[in-house]
């Protein structure tokens, strides 16, 4: 199991530092933090290229190591996301940081202090190297940024103490290969002659892609065995440079390279595995320089999980440095030649730009550099879509649970199986076929859910009595005849033994209201049982009764009830209704009673119906003096108007609030009616307009004569 610790040294690395104090400076100094120091919120962008680790390998652990170097006064929980775009070193700030999934994220302890700590990143590294999430890096923040005495600071990639590593130790897997493996390389040279064959190296297997690297003092072509492809060749000045490649057979002869004239021959064998292709191939000469490159210009192929591979070689008496996440599988003389391999797995990177492919030469000297890039020979696993069943499905007695959806495989010829089970239980087929490669197959399976069991047919699928209130899970994939796999796609369901009563309508917010709301609704069973209803408002019975399925009810907050909900804030109105076998279901609507004014009159007509009647006089009323109990705040609207001809169809109202403010009797005006008896009435309107104050009316009293 190989383990490599990616670092500043040996791998592309960027960071930088979000801070909400500086929310549009970019910060990429020598420190990097997270958490909340006195108010200030800082975060961290890592970033670590993944190129010496092979594309799909198995990720046995990957571990994010940093040095605090000023610690937190409180233990804090790190969140790792992965970051969704790629982003240039100096350019994200607070205001503008890099995008992230906020769905997908590894959490890590970090105590207090100063000194190393670890994160355990291997999560969100395999996805990255199954390709599920492109690396573009990682967002490092606090769990919880409010919490004061949690900012960290860590040295950054640019600090003279101990910047970041990621240590990652991964297996390639047996079977299912995406990647293409380098197996061996090998030198040799040969004396001057016009044919020259290199032996074959023996680790190699049929199956496997040899390239012959071909290096001498002569300007003249070369050519190869039947089956050989030139995959190029460079000729300058005296020079000449020239690759070769061959899928090999069982009993494959060693090669043989022919030139016009004699030539001392000086070579590197190279064995890849699980190779399908050389997607594309660059070189060109170097003359008097120590910056080899391929290709200025970079390359670019349109298949991810590529193995690019760097070929440089020069004049003896030099050694080359291999840039930034590479891994350099040679730097020897092949006879009077310096031979440097260098490769780099690049997962869903498609593109190399001239300066991430060149290779510093320890002298400046005359030479070649080249680039191929090989495809992995994969089998493409098959694909699920699974149409039904829904997800959260609730099962009762007679249920049907439809399994139906698609397979799809690439590759022509694979024969593939769906297969689904119940919880942990056996594994069964749904549906079987032979890929064409690009049509789907097509698979559809009903189950029936019955005392306590779901069967297909006569078949009990699952064996034991599924338990009510939790959540069983339906696992659907499917599998080819190479060993491929696909994603496992869940459904998760219920069974239910007895249902709760459905009552009409969903959960919502009423808003706000200055009058007390009426909501209509009906309640049925599902297995018919008795129910009992019970309307509340903030946990307060309003009314319980008996339920009648299907009928139309009302539930309304009674008067006293609503003029003692408190304004301003949220209140809950609810319904229940519960069966005789325990089961029951509610109905919430919230809502936010809005009070703004107060109107208070001696209304008896309207109060107390069964009286209809107001203060009746003999004659009508000279004077009125009203006495109110309350508290008005500054700026509170008070009106207060009286009549004594309360009976008439239009009152005469007289405006009186200066009086009851001064606590003195109004004098009517009045001296007419219309209606066959006087009355005395009077209305209070108190608005709160300006007051900051609650408005207070305890009771109000008076006289009259």
């Amino acid at each position: 199991m190989p383990v490599v610790t990616l670092t500043k040294s040996n791998s592309v690395v960027k960071d930088c530092r979000l801070d909400s104090q500086n929310p549009t400076i970019n910060d990429n100094g020598s420190t990097i933090g997270l958490g909340n120091s006195s108010g200030v919120i800082r975060r961290t962008q890592l970033f670590f290229d993944l190129g010496l680790i092979p594309n799909n390998a198995i990720i046995n652990s990957a571990v994010l190591n940093f040095n605090i170097n000023a610690g937190p006064s409180v233990p804090l929980t790190a969140d790792v996301y992965p970051l969704t775009a790629d982003w240039v070193e100096t350019a994200p700030t607070w205001n503008s940081p890099t995008s992230y999934d906020s769905t997908r994220k590894v959490s890590s302890p970090i105590a207090a202090g100063t000194g190393t700590r670890t994160i355990d990143v291997k999560a969100l590294v395999q996805d990255m190297v199954d390709g599920l999430y492109p690396n573009r890096g990682f967002l490092i923040k606090s769990a919880d940024e409010s919490v004061l005495g949690t900012g960290v600071g860590f040295d950054s990639f640019n600090s003279a103490g101990i910047p970041p590593t990621l240590t990652i130790d991964y297996t390639i897997p047996t079977t299912g290969k995406k990647q293409v493996e380098v197996i061996a390389v090998a030198n040799a040279s040969g004396a001057s002659a016009t044919t020259y064959s290199p032996t074959i190296p023996v680790s190699a297997q049929p199956g496997d892609l040899i390239a012959v690297l071909l290096t001498s003092g002569s300007n003249t072509a070369v050519t190869a065995s039947a089956g050989w492809t030139k995959q190029y060749e460079v000729i300058s000045g005296s020079n000449t440079e020239s690759l070769f490649a061959k899928i090999i057979g069982s009993g494959e002869a060693a090669p043989v390279f022919s030139s016009s004239v004699a030539r001392t021959w000086n070579a590197t064998s190279m064995v890849f595995r699980n190779a399908k292709s050389v997607l594309t191939t660059s070189r060109q000469a170097i003359t008097s320089g120590v910056s080899y490159t391929p290709s200025p210009s970079g390359a670019s192929v349109s298949s991810t999980k590529s193995l690019y591979v760097l070929l440089n070689t020069a004049a003896g008496g030099t050694t080359f440095t291999p840039p930034l996440s590479y891994i350099e599988l040679q730097d020897t003389a092949a006879g009077l030649w310096q031979h440097e391999i260098a490769y780099r797995y690049m997962h869903d990177k498609l593109t190399q730009t001239g300066a991430e492919m060149t290779s510093a030469a320890s002298v400046s000297t005359n030479g070649f550099s080249g680039l191929i890039v090989l495809e992995p020979l994969t089998n493409n696993p098959p694909t699920i879509t699974l149409t039904s069943p829904t997800d959260n499905l609730s099962l009762a007695e007679g249920s049907t649970f439809p399994i139906a959806g698609e397979a799809s495989d690439a590759d022509n010829g694979n024969v593939v199986t769906v297969k689904y089970k119940i919880n942990n239980g056996t594994a069964r087929a749904i549906a079987s076929g032979v890929s064409d490669g690009s049509s789907p197959l097509s698979f559809a399976k009903t189950l029936t859910y019955s005392n306590k069991r779901l069967w297909d047919g006569a078949v009990d699928v699952t064996g034991a009595d599924l338990a009510e209130n939790v959540d069983h899970v339906l696992t659907v994939w499917a599998e080819d005849d190479q060993g491929g796999k696909s994603e496992e796609v869940t459904r998760k369901f219920r069974v239910i033994w007895n249902r709760p009563p459905t009552i009409s309508g969903e959960n919502g917010d009423l808003g706000i209201m200055e009058e007390p709301p009426s909501v209509e609704y009906t309640v049925t069973d599902p297995e018919t049982n008795p129910f009992t209803i019970t309307e509340k408002i903030n946990g307060e019975v309003i009314r319980t009764f008996a339920g009648v399925a299907g009928q139309q009810e009302t539930i309304t907050i009674p008067h006293e009830l609503w003029i003692r909900l408190e304004p301003g804030v949220q209140h809950a109105l609810t319904i229940e209704a519960s069966d005789d076998q325990g089961m029951m279901s509610t109905r919430t609507y919230t809502l936010t009673r809005f009070v703004d004014k107060i109107v208070f009159s001696m209304d008896y007509a309207t109060m107390s119906p069964e009286t209809k009647d107001f203060f009746t006089t003999d004659v009508a009323a000279k004077r009125l003096l009203l006495t109110p109990s309350w508290d008005l705040p500054p700026g509170a609207v008070l009106q207060v108007e009286v009549c004594n001809n309360a009976y008439d169809e239009d009152p005469s109202w007289e405006d009186a609030t200066i009086v009851v403010k001064l606590n003195r009797a109004h004098l009517f005006a009045n001296e007419t009616k219309t209606a066959d008896k006087w009355g005395i009435n009077f209305r209070v309107r108190i608005e709160k307009g300006t007051a900051t104050q609650p408005v207070y009316l305890k009771g109000i009293g008076g006289a009259f004569d």
